[in-house]
């Protein structure tokens, strides 16, 4: 199964949601998106696409097997040994994703805020002031982003285009082309045209944080976009295994940020 992916939106759209009550405003970490199985004692995990990805630490499968739940479906955010629950898919033999957000977030709450160490359920804010509120409260401690959560909606897989994000950084996900021609331990990178072409936007320094093959997806931070669509300053983040590299598209240096 596919994750459900968030909207990137600009900073005019959020104003409007933020005075919708039918949409409530989360905070966005900056981790790994890991869906999670459990049947009795087996545990699986899958990254966005549905395909199987790296295990959970020991700590939190640990934790997930002693939770006295034998079985569900459940979409997290992994951020570092914390595994934040975003939504809810099955629980106990039962698909919920039929029934509205503003329904799984409860049943969420009550099956895994006391799951045990490192796991917890995502907040959501409701009211135009309260979310207001909330925004400001975002921008000052410096988080990645605010999520808007349509409370009415059922979990649809892929590009459903019924929740949204806007991320307070510039950064994108770009494919690696290859080293770069100065050999000083860097990076070409690139994103995906309309047509399919590749668009070199910079290289990157690896900084001895880990090799970047070819074909591979890296996050870069950066201060800003130039006219020829080439990013300043780049800043590596992570490497992404949660995401094709036919998903890096050039329209992300076109999204309105903060």
């Amino acid at each position: 199964m596919k994750a459900e992916l968030l909207t990137p939106i600009g900073i005019p759209r959020l104003m409007a949601l933020a005075r919708d009550d039918n949409y409530g405003f989360q905070q966005k970490h900056d981790g790994h998106r890991t869906q999670v199985e459990k049947h009795g004692s087996t545990i699986r995990t899958y990254n966005r696409e549905g395909e199987p990805t790296q295990p959970l630490p020991p700590s939190l499968q640990g934790t997930l097997l002693a939770s006295g739940i034998p079985d569900f479906y459940i979409d997290t955010e992994r951020v570092g040994k914390r595994l934040i629950v975003l939504d809810v898919v099955s629980l106990l033999g039962s698909s919920l994703r039929v029934l509205p957000y503003s329904s799984r977030e409860p049943i969420a709450h009550q099956a895994f805020d006391h799951a045990g160490p490192g796991v917890e359920v995502i907040g959501t804010v409701l009211g135009t002031g309260a979310k207001l509120a909330f925004l400001e409260w975002l921008i000052r401690t410096r988080a990645e982003g605010v999520v808007v959560r349509d409370m009415r909606k059922p979990y649809r897989e892929g590009d459903a285009c019924q929740h949204f994000k806007l991320k307070f950084v510039k950064e994108c996900d770009a494919v690696v082309i290859g080293p770069s021609p100065d050999g000083k331990d860097s990076v070409r990178i690139g994103l995906y045209r309309e047509d399919g072409t590749l668009h070199e936007i910079s290289g990157v320094s690896l900084r001895n944080k880990f090799q970047a093959q070819p074909g591979e997806v890296v996050t870069v931070r950066y201060l800003c976009v130039t006219r020829d669509l080439h990013i300043r300053e780049p800043h590596l983040v992570r490497k992404r295994d949660d995401k094709r590299a036919s998903c890096c598209w050039l329209s992300q240096l076109t999204e309105e940020q903060i």
